[in-house]
């Protein structure tokens, strides 16, 4: 187990570079840093902007920016709180506009190949005024994003693309109602195509009674996972939308999902601070960790599946071996 520790301010984003040479981190505070995480040397640090509007404390109604993801194994995407979305090579350590703002941006995904991007805008009160759920495409094959948008109807917690990037995940919800995951099919040319089971531009996996607040695909894309606000883990089969599992054994709202390449074991975090294994065909858990101080916000595998990251309310980030015999 290595701890990486440096951030000051709580950590709510993790991602692990293509290649899995580099770890990046994003704080409550905006803070970007870039690790090796085989040496867990700190390779890159953002500098944070002293005079930016500060973030609200973290509450259940009230999330702020996540906005990391890596689009190629030596670049990254994130967002300022204006909404510019910016492109930092780490190569060269150099930020390239790659849209204009477009209002605060608070959750960001990429697609695989890197050749797309999915980002909400912020709903919350303290954010500027947007249609709730905004939720924009952006196609990043050339130097500046080309963007198109539509509006969920619901508040959108969290984003994320299949492995083959042609379906688009929205974990939505209103505190205090039911949740809801939405698939939709994204075109060529970002095009969100109608589903013909239902005649409407999405699909809807539901069940939850709150917010759903992370999501992971399974590496065939056969299945997809939600961490809710309940405490739950829900589990759906993709191709005919009936959910497999229910696993409800977190105190708090979960923060993170992730799959390991078998397709069958699964990875939850959450505000309860505890790390949680899941065998998901028999529903059953195989085992809790408890390394983190206080709340769990991210959490990443390694493209090789041998290890795993976490990251909370303590600032520190613990990189493990994944051993599951």
């Amino acid at each position: 187990m290595l701890v990486l520790e440096g951030h000051t301010a709580p950590i709510w984003s993790l991602e692990y570079s293509p290649d899995g040479r580099f770890l990046a981190s994003r704080d409550q505070a905006g803070q970007v840093r870039v690790w090796e995480p085989a040496s867990g040397q700190l390779s890159l640090c953002s500098v944070v902007d002293p005079n930016a509007e500060q973030a609200p404390p973290a509450s259940p109604g009230n999330f702020y920016s996540e906005a990391l993801a890596f689009v190629a194994a030596d670049r990254i995407l994130t967002a300022d709180p204006q909404g510019r979305l910016e492109s930092w090579n780490l190569l060269t350590n150099q930020l390239s506009e790659v849209a204009c703002p477009l209002g605060r941006v608070y959750r960001l995904a990429a697609s695989p190949d890197g050749k797309r991007v999915a980002f909400a805008r912020d709903t919350t009160a303290w954010g500027q005024d947007s249609p709730a759920g905004r939720v924009c495409l952006g196609n990043l094959t050339l130097a500046r994003a080309s963007l198109t948008d539509w509006g969920c109807s619901r508040p959108v917690f969290c984003l994320l693309f299949s492995q083959r990037g042609d379906l688009l995940a929205c974990g939505a919800g209103e505190w205090g109602r039911s949740g809801v995951v939405r698939l939709y099919r994204i075109g060529e040319k970002l095009s969100v195509s109608r589903w013909n089971w239902n005649h409407r531009d999405h699909a809807e996996l539901g069940g939850p009674s709150g917010p759903v607040l992370s999501l992971a695909f399974s590496a065939d894309d056969q299945l997809l996972a939600g961490g809710c606000s309940d405490g739950s883990v829900r589990v759906w089969r993709v191709a005919d939308r009936q959910e497999v599992a229910h696993l409800r054994k977190h105190d708090d709202l979960v923060r993170g999902v992730a799959f390991a390449a078998d397709g069958r074991t699964l990875i939850s975090v959450g505000w309860d601070g505890r790390v949680k294994v899941w065998d998901v065909p028999t529903c059953s858990e195989k085992t809790t960790f408890e390394w983190h101080t206080g709340m769990i916000h991210a959490m990443a595998f390694a493209p090789d599946g041998m290890t795993a990251a976490t990251g909370g309310q303590d600032g520190n980030i613990v990189i493990w071996d994944v051993d599951f015999a």
